[in-house]
């Protein structure tokens, strides 16, 4: 099993509170390998920043990208990695339920929101 991900260039929400900004966007998943997976979780947990996905079927054929809904946190007060090491669970064609980790992740495309939030929450 091989997998991509891609961050979106847009947020569909953006909140920030105490220190720490929310948002909402999505992360397009691409299977590179030879079977069809069926994603059913998208997770970073890193110092400062968590991504999760709803943890729900998403079928992904080969070579074919699907997009899935994330929410981001940030915290104001810590240093933001350029890259973000995510972990994706999925099950292969055969049933077995397997975790990729890490999947890089380039989290840039949502660091504008990221700023502008936490600069709204000082």
């Amino acid at each position: 099993m091989s997998v991509l991900l891609f961050a979106a260039s847009d947020a569909t929400a953006v909140r920030s509170e105490q220190r720490r900004v929310t948002v909402e966007s999505q992360v397009t998943v691409v299977s590179a390998g030879p079977q069809p997976v069926n994603v059913v979780a998208v997770r970073v947990d890193q110092p400062g920043v968590t991504v999760r996905s709803a943890e729900r079927e998403r079928q992904i054929a080969p070579g074919t990208a699907l997009p899935v809904d994330v929410v981001i946190e940030w915290y104001c007060d810590a240093n933001q990695p350029p890259t973000l090491a995510a972990s994706v669970t999925a099950e292969t064609a055969d049933e077995q339920v397997r975790h990729v980790s890490p999947v890089a992740l380039d989290g840039t495309p949502w660091t504008a929101s990221r700023r502008a939030g936490c600069a709204g929450a000082s």
